[in-house]
């Protein structure tokens, strides 16, 4: 029985470490962890955790047991309301920050049509290009009994095709 009794106690400690620690990273993400910006934080944090998981984290669970009226069901509300508060204001900014990053990222699109759609289709072009040399090269190898044939028409196709995207892009700059 004191056995179960000693499992459960460490149990609560762990858990209540756990809120803890929780509550503290929740409250550096809200404040978007300016709280680094303050010398020494990360050490007072640090030294806090540890202090915290002393003794089997007892001192966790007594920070717990101070900290719980304020988080507790009588609280409720009042903490549900500033979070949908939270949650509004940041939904509403975060729409608008979207709203302007999508115009900017069409805009770019629409001023570099040409040059994508160019350098799409050139880069399609290569790819089949590629794809059928490769079968000429397989059909030619089965067909001249394993003998390797050397294609130098291969080679001035593809000095034509960069030639010709050099161009296009020369042209797209000026």
């Amino acid at each position: 029985h004191v056995i179960k009794e000693t499992k459960s106690t460490l149990y609560e400690n762990y858990l209540s470490f756990w809120i803890i620690l929780a509550l503290i990273l929740g409250f550096e993400h809200i404040t978007f962890y300016f709280l680094y910006y303050i010398t020494g934080y990360s050490t007072l944090r640090l030294c806090f955790v540890i202090w915290l998981q002393v003794d089997y984290c007892t001192n966790a669970k007594n920070i717990f047991d101070k900290i719980k009226p304020f988080i507790s069901t009588e609280h409720e509300q009042l903490v549900e309301t500033s979070l949908n508060s939270v949650t509004e204001k940041l939904d509403e900014h975060g729409a608008k920050i979207t709203d302007k990053i999508k115009g900017q990222f069409w805009n770019i699109i629409q001023q570099n049509y040409e040059l994508i759609k160019d350098s799409l289709f050139s880069a399609l072009t290569t790819v089949s290009n590629k794809a059928v040399d490769i079968n000429k090269s397989a059909s030619s190898l089965s067909g001249a009994g394993g003998e390797k044939v050397d294609d130098d028409s291969n080679k001035d196709d593809d000095n034509k095709e960069n030639n010709s995207e050099k161009e296009t892009i020369q042209k797209k700059e000026s």
